[in-house]
């Protein structure tokens, strides 16, 4: 294929897999939702008259799951509860 491929041809391809990306279903979904969002914040700000940051603008790779750390999984506060625990504090908040 390599010898068939002009160039000229692989940098259009390139390009074009920048914009919209091929073959990985995550990276696909994520610049979609990443698209949605930021145009849907953008119309709502320009209608709005509020300021757009930086920071508040998403990444495609915000939508994209993945594995936490150990740093993330201990700073995240509390712990889970076992199946029977979890049952006893639904009951005690909501009855039954």
């Amino acid at each position: 294929m390599l010898d068939e491929l002009t160039p000229e041809q692989f940098n259009e391809w390139w390009a074009m897999y920048l914009i919209e990306p091929w073959g990985d279903d995550w990276k696909q979904t994520g610049a979609i939702c990443e698209t949605a969002y930021n145009m849907g914040l953008v119309t709502s700000r320009a209608f709005g008259g509020g300021r757009i940051e930086k920071s508040d603008l998403r990444k495609a790779d915000d939508y994209i799951p993945r594995l936490r750390t150990k740093k993330e999984r201990r700073a995240t506060p509390g712990r889970m509860l076992g199946g029977r625990e979890a049952e006893c504090v639904l009951r005690a908040q909501f009855g039954g």
